[in-house]
């Protein structure tokens, strides 16, 4: 009987040191982070993830010598032979001929965004990019009008390769955004800054933000905490979502949004995106299709 619980007890070590934790982030030729990423153990195709908005990834393998598989649409299959714990900085190029049907140089990809507040009913337009300092941050500006005197715009900057400690990297952005809605008697003026911090073992992260806002007659300091993740179906990148809360001492604060990348289309990517977002007591809907393009 001792004999079999040694056994028992033995199988179970070996077991519990053949597995290996593997994490990093994944990136294009240009060192910005892919998002989306499927991540699987071959031969154990279940034991599977997706890099996080900042291409950051975790997976614990199910031996201690295996091969991890890094795909994403447009992009070569890079394949890693893992022998220990180890933490990669996976770069993937461009899969030449995929997106157009013939060659085509390295390239990146820029958003640009057509976006209909339906409840005030406004239209507007964005561009997202990363083309600043090295490419190690990425801008975005919005802006929308009813064409009459209603309006909003923003910017805001995002710092990519930002220095990190516990193997988890933490996305800092600064932002600005101004509503003025004439006819519905609403002025709003958000000046923040927000830190993203990826949650272990999930393809999921925290927001925490901060900032100065002007609502109509308040003038308040405030805190937002949020959640952002991924969805994958059979491995791969299905849909993105969000939720937020904040509290500014006279009112609170709540958005939430979904989105849904639709590949190839045009030599790029077509994204769908439905965003809700509560401030006191006034409401915006926004309605968005988002076209990505590679860039030279």
């Amino acid at each position: 009987m001792r004999c079999f619980l040694l056994l028992i007890v033995v199988l179970f070590s070996i077991e519990a040191f053949s597995q290996r934790m593997v994490s990093g982030r994944v990136y294009d030729e240009f060192g910005d982070a892919i998002p989306g990423v499927s991540i699987y153990e071959i031969r154990a195709e279940r034991n599977a993830t997706v890099s996080n908005i900042d291409g950051f990834f975790q997976i614990i393998t199910t031996t201690d010598i295996c091969f991890l598989s890094f795909s994403f649409l447009s992009f070569k299959t890079d394949t890693i032979k893992i022998t220990q714990d180890t933490t990669l900085n996976i770069v993937l190029t461009v899969n030449h001929g995929m997106l157009t049907g013939h060659p085509v140089p390295a390239c990146r990809l820029t958003d640009i965004a057509l976006e209909s507040d339906v409840i005030n009913r406004l239209l507007g337009i964005s561009f997202r990019t990363g083309d600043m300092f090295s490419r190690k941050f990425s801008y975005w500006v919005t802006a929308q009008t009813n064409f009459n005197t209603d309006y909003l715009f923003g910017t805001g900057l995002e710092w990519l390769d930002a220095p990190y400690k516990f193997k988890l990297p933490i996305t800092p952005t600064i932002g600005f955004k101004q509503y003025n809605y004439s006819s519905e008697d609403f002025f709003h003026r958000d000046v923040y800054l927000s830190l993203r911090l990826p949650i272990r073992h999930t393809n999921s992260s925290l927001i925490f933000k901060t900032g100065y806002q002007t609502l109509n007659d308040y003038n308040n300091m405030g805190t937002d905490i949020g959640f952002q993740g991924f969805l994958n179906y059979q491995r791969q990148y299905f849909c993105h979502y969000g939720i937020f809360v904040g509290y500014y001492f006279d009112y609170l604060t709540y958005s939430a949004y979904i989105q849904r990348r639709l590949p190839n289309f045009f030599g790029g990517f077509l994204t769908y995106r439905l965003a809700y977002e509560r401030l006191d007591k006034h409401n915006m809907l926004n309605l968005g299709l988002i076209y990505s393009f590679c860039r030279l």
